[in-house]
């Protein structure tokens, strides 16, 4: 008999949670302003990278390099570092600062240890001529490159161990591919992924990606990525954790930028999904598109296409892991055409994006947007004692951006209604503090001044500084007790006893039972 109550008031107390949880996404989108100019003369196809305190740096075509202390505000004048194009640029975790470049055949690296003042002289890095393209990733304190070789039959990969010098080129694809186009990114577990252009760019070409579990000595064989509509050009990947990544890509057949999504480190990947969301031709010369993702699971995407009769540059997200990307935003301001941009994400989910741009003679510009990622929203709210004037709520708590971090702050409300998105303003707003813990946290509160043997709703959202703010948690209904002389009541696995459902049902239970003792 008491295994049954129990299981039952757990059945019970579990439909009363779950009354009432929206799910609805918060809109809030990233806010580009005022298109800022980030480089005084001709600049091209360039690239960006962050350090660990945000601070900004840029290279493009030339090779020249600028930084910005101030969030973008202003960047540094230009300083020459280096021949050739295509820059690729990284940060590593002792914000070392590393640009590799293609020139003449070769590639070339050069580096800064103070913060981009000043460049070590390039050295060539390639065993033999015939580089270009390259693309630069760091993992601690390692520098993996990666690139063309050999005249679009290869891609060759060097790195550099703790600052140590480059080594042997190892070659990165199998025999049977013709890869075009590279791009890396390495998981937390430095486990090294490479997406490329496979089928030389004469039609039918498709997406490939690469893995290496041994800091890059050697590489299984190329997965491919199907989409139906083939000629899948320009790739760009990004990795999160052990197992997530991400590929974004220029489908031709629709002209459309999509992504795949692999949650198993690549050993297959998702029918692609649309990221842009309208038809529009791309400027030939690759760098169609860029693809971050946040440590919190957040993924950034900015592209160029004429979709909107000019040349322009997009951004979107997916909050869903790369199910889903939503509305399109046009990032630079006016008529102008823009391409080639990259994009990085600061600690904070903050936005910055840079590209070509045809004001001013063919100038740099860049944008940025704040931090617009909120909370998660609490699912698991729930009622764990209650007296004749309070209640006692705990839940898990969310992070500044979904589940990482934690919250700045919380809005705990309840009424004798339920409490819904539309009302939530004529709820009442609690007063007492809570201390304010890591995502994924325990965290309580004990409501007073409540009416004796009154039913109530419970609710809550939580934002950060910004603020950003959650989605309503799972509303609870919970009644405070009747009698003041009353011991204070678990709520968890518990029902009410005083109402008259609840009589009804012990009657019958008796019953049952007397029959079968009978």
């Amino acid at each position: 008999m008491k295994k049954t109550l129990v299981l039952l008031a757990a059945g019970l107390f579990l439909s009363s949670a779950l009354i009432g949880i929206n799910l609805t996404q918060n809109v809030k989108a990233e806010n580009f302003g005022t298109d800022i100019h980030a480089s005084p003369g001709y600049g091209r196809k360039p690239d960006i990278a962050l350090d660990n305190s945000d601070n900004i740096y840029l290279a493009w075509n030339a090779v020249k390099f600028a930084k910005s202390i101030d969030s973008g505000e202003t960047f540094s004048d230009p300083l020459d570092i280096s021949d050739g194009y295509v820059p690729s640029i990284a940060v590593d975790d002792s914000n070392n600062i590393h640009v590799a470049v293609g020139d003449k055949g070769n590639i070339y690296y050069t580096k800064s240890t103070d913060g981009g003042e000043t460049f070590s002289d390039p050295v060539v890095i390639s065993d033999s001529p015939g580089g270009d393209n390259p693309d630069i990733a760091t993992f601690e304190d390692n520098v993996y490159i990666v690139w063309t070789a050999s005249h679009l039959e290869n891609l060759s990969l060097d790195k550099s161990i703790d600052g140590n010098g480059f080594g042997t080129d190892v070659r990165v694809n199998g025999p049977e591919d013709r890869p075009a186009d590279p791009a890396i990114a390495i998981g937390s577990d430095e486990t090294i992924y490479v997406a490329f252009e496979n089928g030389l760019g004469f039609g039918d070409a498709d997406i490939r990606v690469v893995t290496s579990t041994d800091q890059g000595s050697t590489f299984d064989p190329s997965v491919a990525i199907e989409d139906p509509d083939n000629n899948m050009y320009a790739p760009s990947i990004a990795a999160l954790g052990t197992d997530k990544v991400y590929v974004s890509y220029w489908s031709q057949g629709i002209n459309r930028v999509r992504c795949s999504r692999s949650t198993n480190s690549a050993d297959s990947f998702s029918t692609p999904v649309n990221v842009s969301h309208n038809s529009g031709a791309t400027l030939a010369g690759g760098h169609v598109g860029d693809i971050k993702v946040h440590p919190c699971g957040k993924i950034f995407v900015t592209w160029h296409d004429d979709s909107s009769g000019e040349d322009a540059v997009y951004f979107a997200n997916s909050t869903d892991g790369g199910t889903t990307f939503g509305e399109n935003f046009k990032v630079n301001d006016g008529s102008e055409a823009a391409y080639h941009p990259k994009i990085a994400v600061g600690s904070d989910t903050q936005t910055y994006i840079v590209w070509a741009d045809s004001r001013d003679d063919g100038n740099l510009f860049f944008d940025k947007a704040a931090d617009a990622t909120w909370p998660s929203q609490v699912t698991d709210l729930q009622a764990t004692q209650k007296t004749n004037t309070s209640v006692t709520l705990r839940w898990t708590a969310p992070g500044d951006n979904f589940d990482l971090g934690s919250v700045s702050s919380y809005d705990i409300r309840y009424s004798t209604s339920s409490i819904t998105e539309n009302n939530w303003n004529d709820a009442t707003l609690v007063s007492e503090t809570i201390v304010i813990d890591e995502a994924g946290s325990t965290e309580s509160i004990n409501i007073t001044g409540l009416d004796k043997g009154t039913d109530y709703y419970f609710a809550l959202k939580a934002s950060d500084e910004v603020p950003n703010t959650s989605p309503v948690s799972n509303v609870i209904n919970e009644k405070t007790l009747s009698d003041a002389t009353q011991k204070p009541e678990d709520s968890e696995n518990s029902v009410e006893t005083d109402s008259p459902g609840f009589e009804l049902l012990v009657f019958f239970l008796a019953m049952i039972i007397i029959s079968i003792l009978a």
